[in-house]
């Protein structure tokens, strides 16, 4: 072909490469437009799955157990036991039952009802929060001090029911008078804490100055039980059955034990002979307590001392108490500026207002009362058991055991001193 016919036809095809060249580039603009607004959809599908994401993950955080436990008066860590005032109990009507005392049982289970993944894995929500490890805030330390710089004793109710927890609250809010709720290591044993939680929740709502103590904690294993169930703000560590060098190393170790929970401590030099309901040393040979034997046992770091000058657990005999008021002033002399003095054995048919008195003025801020409280209970079931009904037996040997006590609060001088 001649140049010039080669011209020609490239002069006849160009606008067919033209009309070729517009449509590709009208279909890549076509295509880019349709890439970009398919990118905007994807932006806008991205955008909106982040916010989903992101609202889910707020409304987990702020649905977690123990936010929703601290919105409705749970507090939401170990720390803020102490401080809560209501809960889930208290709201709905139930019976409010203090959850810095509730049995650590009892709140797992609880907690597995309401958040069962959570509570196993994360059970210190529902831990009781420890007491101060300062000894002169414990209510107990606060009352007998109080009593023994006020020459008057506090009543140290033994109590083995509800009914004996609430006749001792009641007859302290009606004389204006500190009480001791005192229970044996049977309350721990026999109800799993339960009654122990009772009386600490008396305490708690009572308007008049309550203690919780334990009575004749006689093994290592119940004190350091009695001390890790929370409740208690006294301890009696009585390791009196063991030899005396055996004695002190367990004292000391226990009384460690309960001091760094933030509970204090009575212990029993000597030996206080007999027995009664809730304890028992009635196998073994009563020694009475000498000024150096009290010393040695205020080194262990005791608070409370409960010595033996002639008084027993239970019964006397015809004879009565044959008490040695010098050796409780030698004792009290001795030592009565560290710790103070408790009387065990003021059982109902010897110790009345003489009686109680005279050892009052020998140095002794706390008594022990066992059978001057829950004989009148029982003298009531006597009585009426079998021809009353049972709300109105426990109604009047309540009372009953509530008119005793205030009785011996006007004896020993506390009426109104709370």
């Amino acid at each position: 072909m001649s140049q010039g016919s080669s011209q020609q036809a490239c002069s006849t095809n160009t606008p067919i490469k033209l009309i070729i060249e517009a449509m590709v580039a009208d279909g890549w603009s076509q295509t880019e437009r349709q890439l970009s607004q398919g990118w905007d959809e994807n932006i806008w599908v991205i955008t909106s799955a982040t916010f989903v994401i992101a609202l889910i993950a707020t409304l987990l955080w702020q649905c977690r157990p123990d936010r929703i436990l601290s919105s409705v008066g749970y507090p939401s860590s170990r720390n803020d036991w102490g401080a809560s005032s209501s809960n889930l109990l208290k709201d709905s009507g139930t019976q409010h039952i203090s959850p810095s005392y509730l049995d650590a049982s009892i709140q797992l289970d609880l907690s597995r009802y309401l958040f069962p993944t959570y509570s196993h894995s994360h059970p210190s929500i529902m831990a009781p929060a420890a007491k101060s490890k300062d000894l002169s805030q414990n209510r107990a330390i606060k009352i007998v001090s109080a009593a023994a710089a006020g020459g008057y004793a506090v009543p140290a109710m033994c109590c083995y029911n509800v009914e004996a927890i609430i006749a001792s609250v009641r007859a302290a809010e009606a004389k204006q008078s500190p009480v001791i709720i005192q229970l044996f290591p049977w309350a721990v044993t026999y109800a799993d804490g339960l009654l122990v939680h009772a009386a600490a929740e008396a305490a708690d709502k009572a308007s008049v100055p309550v203690a919780v103590h334990m009575d004749h904690a006689q093994t290592p294993e119940i004190v350091r039980r009695a001390a890790d169930l929370g409740g208690f703000d006294g301890i009696m560590v009585d390791m009196s059955h063991y030899e005396m060098e055996e004695n002190f190393a367990l004292t000391r170790e226990l009384v460690e034990y309960c001091n760094e929970r933030g509970i204090i401590t009575e212990a029993e030099p000597g030996r206080i002979d007999g027995g009664e309901d809730g304890v028992d040393v009635s196998e073994l040979q009563g020694l009475l307590t000498t000024p150096e034997q009290a010393e040695d046992f205020v080194s262990l770091g005791i608070n409370w001392l409960a010595p033996a000058f002639g008084n027993v657990h239970g019964k006397y005999g015809p004879q009565g108490p044959q008490l040695e008021y010098d050796r409780l002033e030698s004792i009290q002399k001795q030592v009565g500026d560290r710790v103070h003095l408790v009387l065990h054995g003021a059982g109902r048919e010897w110790f009345k207002e003489d009686l109680l008195k005279k050892v009052i003025k020998c140095g002794v801020a706390k008594c022990n009362l066992n059978d001057a409280m829950n004989d009148h209970f029982v003298d009531v079931l006597k009585a009426k058991a079998g021809t009353a009904p049972l709300t109105a037996l426990i109604e009047e040997g309540t009372n009953a055991m509530q008119k005793a006590i205030e009785q011996y609060m006007d004896w020993m001088g506390s009426t109104g001193k709370a």
